[in-house]
């Protein structure tokens, strides 16, 4: 029996490396249904058919990942379809490169809504649904950047140290619940042009396989006992200083 026979998970961002990845090993680890949202309808439909060619284990949802009411929608159709959430994973996110002085309001404005409010908007419209089916994991993917601070990137790294801590006072208020909220924080680890920049400690860069391993456990029963856990799936990055 796999780890997470039975289950019902969302993952947004799913079109990326490391969403793809993740679904992957929940449904290899025994999920019933996995549901994937993307921004790209035509990747999306795509996905879902290199996934489950059978059409009977993974669901598409296509809407735009900024938006309070599409993520709404699409919790609601998830439960329609499945019965359930159980596991959400939120792992969207935009990094754009942009100086602290003089700022452009266009460009904080859009970080801090792709990687902070998104993952608020889907954590806000999935918790009530948990809470009546008696419980769920949420994980956030965030980022080395919010813990390591990155010239260039001021915007990115706010982002991703608020939503850490959005991420905990979200664990502290559900846990009655039965709810638990943990974060990854994994440095570069898709082909962006930069991921060989980063020095791992352990003498490699990460790759989404890791990122994936690490979803898993946190939304598993083997870490029943973890709520607000920040894990720095990095190779010891965050002990270096940041350029």
């Amino acid at each position: 029996m796999g780890l997470l026979e039975g289950k019902v998970s969302l993952i947004t961002g799913a079109d990326t490396e490391i969403g793809r990845e993740i679904a992957r090993r929940f449904l290899q680890e025994g999920a019933r249904k996995v549901i994937l949202f993307s921004e790209d309808e035509k990747v999306l439909s795509g996905l879902c058919g290199s996934l489950d060619p059978a059409g009977e284990r993974v669901g598409g949802v296509f809407g735009e990942i900024r938006s309070r009411d599409d993520a709404v929608r699409t919790i609601e159709d998830a439960v329609k379809e499945a019965g359930r959430i159980d596991i959400l994973i939120n792992n969207f996110d935009l990094m754009e490169y942009g100086p602290v002085s003089p700022s452009e309001p266009g460009h904080w404005n859009r970080v801090l809504n792709a990687n902070l409010n998104t993952a608020m908007f889907f954590m806000s419209a999935v918790i009530p649904m948990m809470k009546e089916s008696g419980g769920g994991v949420i994980v956030n993917v965030s980022s080395l950047a919010g813990n390591v601070p990155f010239s260039g990137l001021g915007a990115y790294c706010a982002s991703h140290a608020a939503l850490q801590a959005f991420s905990k006072v979200a664990a502290k208020e559900v846990a009655s619940f039965n709810i638990r909220v943990n974060i990854i924080c994994p440095p570069i680890v898709e082909e962006t042009g930069t991921e060989g920049s980063s020095s791992e400690l352990l003498g490699r860069n990460g790759d989404p396989g890791s990122v994936a391993d690490a979803a898993l456990f946190l939304v598993s029963d083997r870490s029943e006992w973890l709520t607000g856990v920040t894990l720095d799936l990095d190779g010891g990055r965050h002990l270096a200083p940041g350029p």
